[in-house]
């Protein structure tokens, strides 16, 4: 309909949803010819929001399948556009993917200065998904500088607005990290149980799958064959039971 009534900005924003929800459910190489799309259209007709948008998400897109190197310049070039119209929501979201891939190459100095720019400006405007994914980011390097009792605090409010909120990839990510917190503190039991019940969740919700090598890392922290029987009473739990679980001191 956009298209057809000649309106440029709505198209390419429809087309950034839509290369959104391909990347969401594990369909990238759809999501990213969308997001370039988009990125033509609204570069040819001016439209710097569009434009920003589109990079911003063809950077999560290339991070999803480890380019990281295209990841990081196109995010660069999302928070150039961004900054140039004052935009903070997609400055955040460019600047989440900058901290994520610092956080993946162990540079925790960066990771937190690019978390805590990002959660600023998604605080200021409430953007309360974008918010818990920021959190949970933060959750992580704490975990990764043993700093657990921080990474507790950040990842259960980061859980709770992923619940009060609806997402169900940010509950499924919320419960991983718990994982890898109980993980961290060698409660095995719990790392398996949580870890089954994210990969649990993603099923229900047509999310991309708990990779193979992550799964195995959670089952084993345990016996092989206690491990099998926790990962099934832990894919078997509502994400309420789950969450609870995870939310326990």
């Amino acid at each position: 309909l956009c298209r057809s009534a000649g309106d440029a900005f709505w198209t390419a924003a429809a087309l950034n949803v839509l290369s959104e929800i391909w990347g969401h459910i594990g369909r990238g190489d759809e999501g990213d010819a969308l997001a370039r799309d988009a990125l033509s259209l609204a570069s040819g007709s001016g439209d710097k929001w569009g434009e920003g948008w589109a990079l911003g998400i063809l950077s999560v897109l290339a991070a999803l399948r480890g380019d990281t190197p295209s990841a990081a310049s196109l995010a660069a070039e999302s928070i150039r556009v961004m900054r140039g119209i004052d935009h903070y929501w997609g400055l955040a979201r460019a600047q989440l993917v900058l901290a994520n891939l610092a956080r993946l190459r162990g540079d925790h100095s960066d990771a937190l200065d690019r978390y805590a720019e990002a959660l600023g400006y998604l605080r200021e405007l409430d953007a309360r998904p974008d918010i818990a994914w920021c959190l949970s980011g933060l959750g992580r390097v704490a975990i990764d500088l043993n700093a657990l009792d921080m990474a507790r605090d950040y990842l259960t409010e980061s859980l709770h607005l992923s619940r009060a909120t609806g997402s169900r990839i940010g509950v499924a990510r919320g419960l991983e990290a718990f994982a890898a917190l109980a993980a961290r503190t060698r409660d095995a039991e719990r790392a398996v149980l949580l870890a089954a019940a994210s990969s649990a969740l993603r099923e229900t919700a047509g999310l991309p799958p708990l990779s193979a090598a992550r799964a195995d890392r959670y089952l084993a922290l345990a016996d092989a064959a206690v491990a099998e029987a926790l990962w099934a009473r832990g894919f078997a739990l509502s994400p309420e039971s789950a969450i609870a679980l995870a939310l326990e001191p």
